[in-house]
């Protein structure tokens, strides 16, 4: 971001949330319950500041106002506004004061003085994590006292970090792997311990050394410890080592701060964040199983190491009285919607071919925001919080053909078959399923180019999977430096709508829709990042429908264990004339857990 362009978040305090919404929470200074978080992908401190929002504001008069039934109800033309559409408006406003105030005591200001000012006013919530609220939240009156110690004399002074960043996407950065903070979302585990090396230059001030006073807020649990001084001269970097041990699961962060006793505010602020996952190895068998406790209103963050070669990762909510809402985001924080399961008081969701690396499960109860308890509100001491129950596993199945063949004359083919559980235990089994009509080929692409495959949809379409691997991504560049994305559209209506994506950038791309849309669909292969001179890929895509023939299996869905082994046998008949132009059968055997979901699956041939 700019030098002057200051980064928003949302906060609401406890008054705003018992007048707005009946809820009695249990502090003063709180984050909104909607908007994002930082860091930034290279590490930079985000959000500078929060700002409060949720309070009445203007709407469309022609629309009735804003009620929640039992608590309030607005006249016509006005809503409550809550966002960081209104956290940041409400932030401009406290920058227009502080403009008009400077402009009147003739006190020199312009969008960096004044980013500096509010980032060093900032009031620091001790409660809330350092990578929730950036400096704190707005305060006026502290952003004068900066303004008006810099025109008494005071220094800015302007410091550069260097710091290590490793995230899916951090070898993409103008210096690979190194940003403006210390952000880690892989290579952690609770109870280790790391040593980093952040890279200080101070680029303005006296022409002579300073030595800085270093501190670290937000770190309570003590996971960041470095010396407490850094001498730093004029335009030379300076290593400042900096030891890490995360003690628990999840994410870690805080901030190291600069200061000196000439300098307006802080001198400098770096954020550091590292992500401790809890792993699904032999260890836990695949699976960890977490009793939580969610904030009311809030959210939740666990976080999950999902192995190499995991087919499907499974991720069950359970709770009382209270429901909760489950979020799940990939180790590149894209949100991933799975195939979802709707059970008694809980909800499952299962991502099929999940890429290897960190995963973020968010839980949240933010149901007090849309319906008043009035039983609640009665009482004096804040809400409790919600209970639920995590339950996470890596699963997969390796499908092993140990004799049979399919012939071309469409008789049945019969196949010996060993299925063996690799990761995480449940429930079921091989199933009979249709035979897919496949497209399958070598296909070279070029830098900055698209391949798009049309793919006809029968009716009655069981399954429509995409596969896309790089075979080999030219003489001059590595596999590593090559990354295809695929884009899955649902063209069978007016228009083509985006219905799966994969786009990580490593391994390889697999997109799996559960009963299509009849009709044309599409597949685009956007070559992400490819080297000049191209790239090799393997694409595959298969309809599965009981038009092309069916694959049956004998095998009875049951409990299976980490490490079990056991053989079925499938029978093959495909119908070779239902195939168009181009295409031929794929005889698969699907593994399924209950509900219906897909575990793995795999090729007899």
């Amino acid at each position: 971001m700019g030098r002057g362009v200051i980064g928003i978040g949302g906060h609401e305090s406890k008054d705003n949330f018992f007048m707005n919404h009946g809820v009695r929470v249990e502090h003063d200074d709180n984050l909104l319950i909607t908007g994002g978080y930082g860091p930034m992908g290279d590490g930079t401190l985000k959000p500078d500041v929060i700002s409060p929002s949720n309070y009445v504001s203007t709407w469309l008069g022609f629309i009735e106002g804003r009620s929640m039934a039992g608590l309030f109800e607005l006249p016509p033309g006005y809503t409550i506004a809550g966002g960081t559409s209104t956290a940041t408006p409400t932030a401009a406003g406290a920058g227009a004061l502080l403009i008009s105030a400077a402009r009147q005591a003739g006190i020199p200001i312009d969008p960096y003085r004044l980013k500096y000012a509010i980032t060093r006013g900032a009031r620091w919530v001790p409660h809330i994590a350092a990578y929730k609220q950036g400096n704190g939240v707005v305060n006026v009156s502290g952003a004068w006292e900066i303004l008006e110690a810099l025109e008494a004399g005071a220094l800015a002074v302007e410091i550069e970090a260097r710091a290590p960043v490793a995230t899916p996407y951090s070898h993409m950065l103008p210096t690979p792997h190194t940003g403006s903070g210390l952000y880690e979302r892989s290579g952690w585990t609770a109870g280790g311990r790391g040593e980093r090396t952040v890279t200080l230059t101070r680029m303005s001030g006296p022409s002579g050394a300073m030595t800085f006073d270093v501190s670290w807020q937000g770190n309570e649990h003590g996971t960041y410890s470095s010396p407490l001084t850094v001498t730093l001269p004029l335009g030379e970097p300076v290593d400042f080592p900096v030891t890490v041990t995360p003690a628990g699961h999840g994410v870690h962060t805080a901030h190291l701060t600069l200061d000196h006793e000439d300098v307006a505010g802080y001198a400098h602020r770096m954020h550091a964040a590292i992500v401790a996952p809890e792993p699904l190895n032999a260890a836990n068998e695949y699976t960890a199983k977490n009793e939580v406790e969610v904030p009311r209103p809030g959210m939740k963050s666990l976080f999950f190491d999902v192995p190499e070669g995991a087919t499907a990762l499974k991720i069950e909510v359970t709770w009382g009285e209270r429901p909760v809402t489950l979020g799940v985001f990939r180790p590149d924080t894209r949100g991933q919607r799975g195939e979802m399961m709707q059970g008694g008081p809980g909800i499952t969701q299962v991502v099929p071919n999940p890429v290897a690396g960190t995963w973020e499960v968010r839980l949240a109860d933010i149901a007090d925001t849309r319906t008043f308890d009035w039983e609640q509100a009665k009482k004096e001491e804040p809400v409790p919080p919600t209970k639920a129950t995590l339950t996470v596993s890596a699963l997969a199945v390796d499908v092993e053909v140990v004799t049979g063949k399919m012939d071309d004359s469409a008789d049945p083919g019969i196949h010996q078959v060993w299925l063996t559980n690799r990761m995480a235990a449940f429930e079921g089994g091989a199933v009979t399923t249709a035979v897919g009509s496949a497209r399958r080929g070598y296909h070279r692409i070029a830098a900055r180019e698209q391949d798009v495959y049309e793919v006809e949809v029968l009716p009655g379409s069981e399954a429509l999977m995409v596969k896309v691997g790089v075979v080999d991504a030219g003489a001059a560049a590595g596999a590593a430096r090559v990354d295809l994305d695929v884009y899955v559209f649902d063209c069978t209506g007016d228009e083509c709508r985006a219905a799966r994506v994969d786009g990580d950038p490593v391994g390889d791309e697999v997109v799996i829709v559960h009963d299509p849309a009849p009709g044309m669909w599409k597949v685009v292969v956007d070559a992400a990042s490819v080297p000049e001179e191209g790239a090799t890929y393997s694409y595959l895509d298969v309809v599965f429908n009981a038009a092309y023939g069916t694959v049956a299996v004998i095998d009875m869905p049951q409990e299976r264990a980490s490490g079990a082994r056991w053989t079925t046998t499938s029978h093959g008949w495909a119908a070779m004339a239902a195939h168009a132009q181009g295409r031929e059968p794929y005889l698969g055997v699907v593994v399924e857990g209950g509900g219906g979901y897909w575990v793995g699956v795999g090729e007899v041939r």
